[in-house]
C-alpha cells in the first residue's frame, strides 16, 4: 500500500507540473473480450479508463498515465500508474525511463523500473525492458508497427514478442499480432476497434477484440 501511496502522489506531482507547463493529454473508455499483458490473461471481458498527460520540461518529455480495468462478470480489477521522462537522442533514438506500478484487485501488486527503447524508422521498432524493484523478475518484449492511410480511417498493424517472470509464472515466452482501426470523428475525438491474437506458453491462443474513445485535451 506504501508503494501504491508514493507512485500515484509522484503521478499527481507529475501531472500538476505537466499542466503549469501547458502539455497535452487525453482520456480513453473502451471495451476489451479479454485483457492480456506480459504474457498472462488478467480478465475476460472487461470495461477499462485511462488517462494521460505529458509536456516538455527543460528539454524531456516528463509524462505520467493512470488506467484501470474492471472485469464485468466477476468484478476483478486491474489497475496501473506510470511516469517517467524520455527524449531524443540524435533523430531516430528516443528512450524513456521511468516507475510502472501494477496492482490487481484480490491478487498481487508490483513496482517496475521501466527501460523503453524506440526507432523512429520503418516499422518503428521498440525494445521494452521492465524490472520488479522487490524481486529480481523481469520482461523482456519488443515489437513493430506500421500505419496505413486508408483515406476513411488509419489501419495499424503491429506485432510484438516477449518473456516475463510476472503472476507467479516464470520464462513465460508470448507474442501478440493484430490491427487497429482508428477514426478521428473531430479535432480531438477518435474512435477505434482492434482485434489481436495472442498467445503464450502459460495460455492457449485467444482471439482478443476491443473498441474504445479517445478524447485529446
Amino acid at each position: 500500500m506504501k508503494t501504491k501511496l508514493l507512485t500515484v502522489t509522484a503521478l499527481v506531482a507529475a501531472l500538476f507540473i505537466n499542466a503549469v507547463h501547458a502539455g497535452s493529454g487525453a482520456v480513453s473508455l473502451g471495451y476489451g473480450t479479454d485483457t492480456f499483458s506480459k504474457g498472462s490473461l488478467l480478465t475476460e471481458e472487461s470495461i477499462s479508463a485511462s488517462v494521460s498527460y505529458g509536456a516538455e520540461i527543460g528539454g524531456l518529455n516528463v509524462e505520467g498515465s493512470a488506467s484501470s480495468v474492471d472485469e464485468l462478470s466477476d468484478g476483478k480489477s486491474v489497475y496501473v500508474f506510470s511516469g517517467g521522462v524520455s527524449s531524443t537522442i540524435g533523430e531516430l533514438l528516443n528512450v524513456y525511463v521511468g516507475l510502472e506500478h501494477e496492482e490487481i484487485i484480490d491478487g498481487g501488486s508490483q513496482l517496475d523500473a521501466a527501460l523503453k527503447l524506440s526507432i523512429d524508422y520503418a516499422l518503428s521498432p521498440y525494445l521494452l525492458i521492465l524490472r520488479d524493484t522487490s524481486d529480481n523478475n523481469y520482461v523482456f518484449e519488443g515489437g513493430v508497427s506500421h500505419a496505413f492511410d486508408l483515406n476513411f480511417a488509419d489501419l495499424t498493424l503491429g506485432g510484438s514478442l516477449g518473456n516475463s517472470d510476472r503472476y507467479g509464472i516464470e520464462d513465460n515466452d508470448y507474442y501478440s499480432i493484430g490491427l487497429s482501426l482508428s477514426k478521428s470523428l473531430s479535432d480531438s475525438v477518435e474512435a477505434s476497434a482492434g482485434y489481436d491474437r495472442v498467445d503464450s506458453d502459460s495460455i492457449d491462443g485467444e482471439d482478443v477484440l476491443s473498441a474504445s474513445f479517445t478524447f485529446s485535451f
